[in-house]
């Protein structure tokens, strides 16, 4: 994967699975995540995974079919 140092990625679904993998692998290319989803829990577990190796992430929980949640993720990433 490219260096993504100074980007920053929003991964959909971050909590678990696919979504989750690809966080992981944006945090190991450089990039700061913003993860999101509809489970606390299972954010704050992606996070802890990414910081414990060494990168930068939030956590926003909401739901991505709704409008005000989306506005919300891009206004805080």
């Amino acid at each position: 994967m490219a260096n993504l140092s100074g980007k920053t990625a929003l991964i959909t679904g971050g909590g678990q699975g696919v979504g989750q993998g690809i966080a992981l692998a944006m945090a190991a290319a450089g990039a700061r995540v913003a993860v999101t989803g509809r489970t606390a829990e299972k954010l704050a577990r992606t996070v802890s995974l990414i910081e414990e190796r060494g990168g930068k992430a939030i956590a926003l929980e909401g739901n991505v079919k709704s409008p005000a949640d989306l506005a919300r993720w891009i206004s805080a990433t």
